[in-house]
């Protein structure tokens, strides 16, 4: 099991803790949500998870936050393909009290001046940063993150997540030796998208047990409330 050498920062978002040493936790899965028939899945959960909520528009978002809300305690992670929507949606999380629940995900190196006001108002629990460099390397991945972190200190939020980037097998940098190095380098708590490195989404579960060796902290995933399950216990070491 890896051991850091660098101090590891460890957060505390809706009652669930991220980051530290990988022998001090497991990794935080977070499963898809994508309607509200779902969310009402996690009332009696008595496992810890993270909800993911993926959007296109604000208004299915906003929908699904309500839903969330009502009956979830835990950490939100926000995602969408339109980023105004998402600042959107974090600014109205705000104005209903659940804004220290929500992961903002993600800034990145197409993030906007417009995005970033309406963001900073939100006031966000936490936001992650998507490490993706200029080319395929974990070193340009590195230099990446280092430029967002600086750039993003006064995004309203002070905790940072790292997302290694991970995408499909040679479409992108080795995410994880991406998670080890920039654990090593920054000491924040990283993590990654099963969903979006996976080829065939059965490949998820696989893709959890190497994330979690590495040393992952977070794990995104597109499984349901229940399919998430089998990917907790593939994390486990």
């Amino acid at each position: 099991m890896l051991t850091f050498s660098s101090f590891q920062k460890k957060l505390k978002i809706a009652g669930v803790e991220f980051g530290g040493q990988p022998k001090e936790r497991e990794p935080v899965i977070f499963a898809s949500v994508k309607s509200s028939a779902e969310i009402s899945k996690l009332k009696n959960s008595p496992e810890k998870f993270g909800v993911h909520l993926f959007f296109t528009d604000f208004a299915k978002g906003k929908s699904l936050l309500i839903s969330a809300q009502k009956i979830f305690q835990g950490p939100v992670m926000i995602e969408s393909t339109d980023p105004i929507a998402r600042a959107r949606l974090a600014l109205f999380a705000k104005e209903t009290g659940f804004n220290s629940n929500l992961i903002y995900s993600s800034l990145n190196t197409a993030t906007s001046f417009e995005e970033l006001e309406l963001l900073r108002d939100a006031k966000v629990a936490a936001a992650t940063i998507y490490c993706l460099g200029s080319d395929s390397s974990v070193e340009s991945s590195m230099k990446t993150a280092e430029r967002l972190i600086a750039q993003f200190k006064n995004c309203g939020t002070k905790n940072f997540l790292l997302d290694a980037a991970a995408l499909p097998k040679n479409q992108g940098p080795d995410w994880r030796r991406a998670i080890i190095a920039l654990k090593q380098e920054f000491g924040l708590p990283t993590g990654f998208s099963a969903k979006a490195a996976a080829e065939k989404s059965e490949d998820e579960l696989a893709l959890a047990a190497v994330g979690a060796f590495a040393g992952a902290d977070f794990i995104v995933t597109s499984k349901s409330i229940e399919a998430s399950r089998a990917v907790k216990v593939a994390a486990r070491f």
